[in-house]
């Protein structure tokens, strides 16, 4: 069963894409899409706005980088980690660039309250950074003993996708369907990526 699990998992969120992808192209997500928005909108404010814009910056193509990069300064994370977490996030980069350009999604036409230049679907943000933590969290759970540590890196995985996500919401920057897209892609990668190193460290 546990052998299974990992294509179910990506076999699931695949036909969920497709589902929201097909949504969007026939128009069926503006209402979600709008709801969301006015909701976090809602609770905009100076210092909500201020916190927003710190937690969008976390999730910055800077800051996953030099992330990844410090997995190769320790020799305890190098070979286990720094790989594995550092191909998930070009994978996710890739693939996000070329998605941009076949989508060719415009960015909301609302309030943004920091300025994006690219196109919008999938939101690289999101489905960057769950690249990175959700792989992140794998690798925990398979590395580390410590239930205390392997739980608190747990949920800083889990969170830190799921904040810098809705910030791209509440910045204007783009639309909650694209955020879902980027968790649901981010996602699929880790997972393919973490099966394919837990495979390749069996056969060495």
């Amino acid at each position: 069963m546990k052998k299974i699990l990992p294509l179910l998992f990506v076999i699931i969120s695949t036909l969920v894409l497709i589902t929201l992808v097909i949504l969007i192209d026939h128009g069926d997500v503006f209402l979600f899409d709008t709801w969301f928005y006015n909701g976090i909108a809602s609770r905009m404010n100076p210092r909500f706005t201020i916190t927003m814009r710190f937690i969008t910056e976390s999730g910055s193509s800077m800051a996953v980088i030099i992330l990844c990069l410090s997995f190769f300064f320790f020799k305890k994370t190098r070979d286990k980690w720094a790989f594995p977490v550092s191909l998930s996030v070009i994978i996710a980069t890739i693939i996000n660039m070329l998605m941009k350009l076949v989508f060719a999604r415009e960015r909301p036409n609302i309030l943004r309250l920091i300025e994006e230049t690219n196109y919008s679907f999938p939101s690289g943000h999101a489905m960057i950074n769950t690249a990175f933590y959700m792989m992140l969290l794998l690798l925990t759970w398979q590395h580390i003993k410590n239930k205390w540590i392997k739980y608190t890196i747990s949920i800083i995985c889990i969170t830190m996708p799921l904040l810098i996500g809705l910030s791209r919401i509440y910045l204007g920057v783009h639309y909650a369907s694209d955020v879902v897209a980027g968790w649901i892609i981010g996602f699929i990668i880790s997972i393919i990526v973490f099966q394919l190193f837990k495979q390749g460290s069996r056969v060495v």
